[in-house]
C-alpha cells in the first residue's frame, strides 16, 4: 500500500506539472496573439496616418518632421509598407531610400513646372540619413541651398573634407566628377551609396552607384529634368523607384498638357466673339502655332526620350508667350 500511494502521489504531481505546462503554454499562446494584434494595429495607424500626411504634402511646397512610433518602412514605386501593413501611393510622385527604420521623417515637397505645374515631388528621409553634396560649381551650391536645414545635408568642394559622424546611411551626391570614397567613411558599419550629376538646372544624366567591397560600382544612368526631379534622384538610391516615378510624372505631364491645349482652344473661341478686344484675340491668333506646336510636343514626350533641350525650349516658348499674355490683359494660358 506504501508503493502504491507513492506511485499515486507521483502520478497526481505529473498530471499537476502537465496540466500547469499546457495552462502555461495556452496564457504565453494568448499573451503572444494579443501583443500580435497590438502590433498589427499599431502598425495599421501608423501606415494610414503615414499616408494621410504624405498626400497632403502634394499641394504646395513645405517641409516639416514628422514624428511617429519606431517603424520599419519599405518604399517602392507604387506603394510602401510597415511591417507588413501596405498602403497605395497611386499617382503620387515619392521619392526615398528603399528602406528606412525609423521614429522620426524629414518630409518635403517642391513643385515641378513644364512650365504649368505638373505635380509635387514629394521626398521622404530620417535624421539617420546623411546627404553629402559634392561639388565647387554655382549649379552644386543652389541644389545643397535648396536642402540645407530641411534635412541632415552638407556641401564641399572637396571630398577629402568630409568628415565621419557615425551615420547609419550615407547619401553622396557628387557634380560633374567621378564618385570617390571617402577615407573617413572607411568604417565598414554604415551604407553608403552615391549619385554622379551631369548637366545644369535643367536637365541632366545623372549615374546611379552602390559601394561594393570598398569601390564605387555603377548601378545605371538615368536622366533628370529641372532641379526637383534632381533632388528626386539624390534622395532616391534606387535607380528603378527613380525611373519608375518620372515615368508616373511625365504621364501626368502629357495629360495635363492636353488640358491647356484645349484651354487655348477655348481662349481663342472666346476672343473671336468679342469683337472690342481684338488685341487679344490677335495675339492669340498669331501664336495659335507656336502655342500648339510646343504644348503637342509636350503632350507627346516620354522621359525615356534623351532630347531634353528641345522639351525646355518648347516650355521655356510657352512660358514666354504666357508672360506676354499677361503683360497685354489678356486672359493667360495657365
Amino acid at each position: 500500500m506504501g508503493k502504491k500511494g507513492a506511485i499515486e502521489l507521483q502520478f497526481n504531481w505529473i498530471l499537476v506539472l502537465v496540466v500547469g505546462a499546457a495552462i502555461t503554454i495556452m496564457l504565453i499562446g494568448f499573451i503572444l496573439k494579443q501583443q500580435s494584434i497590438s502590433e498589427t494595429s499599431a502598425n495599421i495607424l501608423t501606415a494610414s496616418t503615414l499616408d494621410a500626411v504624405l498626400n497632403s504634402y502634394d499641394d504646395e511646397d513645405i517641409s516639416n518632421a514628422v514624428k511617429i512610433p519606431k517603424s520599419k518602412i519599405n518604399f517602392n514605386c507604387d506603394s510602401f509598407s510597415i511591417d507588413g501593413i501596405s498602403k497605395q501611393l497611386g499617382t503620387l510622385s515619392l521619392f526615398s531610400p528603399a528602406y528606412l527604420e525609423t521614429d522620426k521623417l524629414h518630409i518635403l515637397s517642391f513643385g515641378w513646372d513644364m512650365p504649368y505645374r505638373i505635380t509635387n515631388f514629394v521626398y521622404v528621409t530620417s535624421p539617420d540619413v546623411r546627404y553629402i553634396f559634392i561639388g565647387n560649381s554655382d549649379f552644386a551650391r543652389e541644389v545643397f541651398e535648396k536642402v540645407r536645414g530641411k534635412i541632415r545635408a552638407d556641401g564641399f568642394t572637396n571630398i577629402h573634407a568630409v568628415e565621419d559622424e557615425n551615420d547609419a546611411m550615407v547619401r553622396l551626391v557628387f557634380f560633374g566628377q567621378n564618385p570617390e570614397m571617402p577615407e573617413s567613411l572607411k568604417t565598414g558599419e554604415n551604407t553608403i551609396t552615391s549619385l554622379k550629376v551631369e548637366g545644369d538646372k535643367n536637365s541632366g544624366v545623372i549615374e546611379f552607384f552602390d559601394l561594393v567591397d570598398g569601390k564605387f560600382w555603377s548601378r545605371g544612368k538615368s536622366y533628370y529634368v529641372k532641379e526637383a526631379s534632381l533632388l528626386g534622384a539624390a534622395f532616391s538610391d534606387n535607380m528603378g523607384i527613380y525611373n519608375c516615378n518620372m515615368e508616373k510624372v511625365f504621364n501626368k505631364l502629357k495629360i495635363i498638357s492636353q488640358i491647356y491645349n484645349k484651354k487655348v482652344n477655348n481662349i481663342i473661341e472666346q476672343y473671336s466673339n468679342i469683337e472690342e478686344n481684338s488685341v487679344c484675340g490677335d495675339f492669340y491668333q498669331s501664336n495659335l502655332l507656336a502655342i500648339s506646336d510646343n504644348i503637342s510636343y509636350l503632350s507627346s514626350f516620354d522621359f525615356k526620350s534623351p532630347d531634353y533641350e528641345n522639351m525646355i525650349k518648347s516650355a521655356n516658348k510657352i512660358e514666354k508667350i504666357n508672360n506676354e499674355a499677361d503683360a497685354l490683359s489678356c486672359i493667360p494660358i495657365y
